[in-house]
């Protein structure tokens, strides 16, 4: 991965101050569906990723919650919501900015993409916004 643990927990405590000091505002939301017989286990699989990175860097503020067949993931500063369906996995991505969407559907894509690389998966992301298609 070509990222900074610490440049993220930086990035995290300056969105938390943000948050305690703005106003509530929209969020941006992108979803992905990703088409694979396995999605039960590539939710477990970066739920469980991503849970053990949070235990080994606690000041980078994330959290894991997840069954089978759900898991949100937060990173403080955006969320994904993840819900396995027979043949498809769901992706919700919810940022407040453009650039966090960005890299929370980089940061989730990139692992789901190293971990379904013998399947080829591919997550491909639409933009939305209320459940409906974002004018850019």
């Amino acid at each position: 991965m070509n990222h900074s643990w610490a440049t993220d927990h930086e990035h995290t405590a300056r969105k938390r101050e943000d948050r305690i000091t703005a106003k509530p505002e929209a969020m941006l939301v992108s979803e992905a569906r990703v088409e694979t017989e396995h999605s039960s286990r590539y939710l477990v699989q970066l739920c469980r990723h991503l849970h053990k990175i949070a235990q080994r860097q606690p000041e980078m503020g994330t959290e894991v919650e997840s069954t089978d067949d759900h898991g949100i993931i937060s990173f403080g500063w955006g969320q994904c919501i993840l819900r396995a369906h027979p043949g498809l996995l769901m992706l919700r991505a919810e940022a407040s900015d453009e650039a966090d969407l960005r890299r929370l559907r980089h940061r989730v894509s990139e692992l789901l993409e190293r971990f379904g690389r013998g399947e080829q998966l591919t997550v491909s992301w639409t933009p939305r916004q209320n459940g409906a298609e974002q004018r850019h």
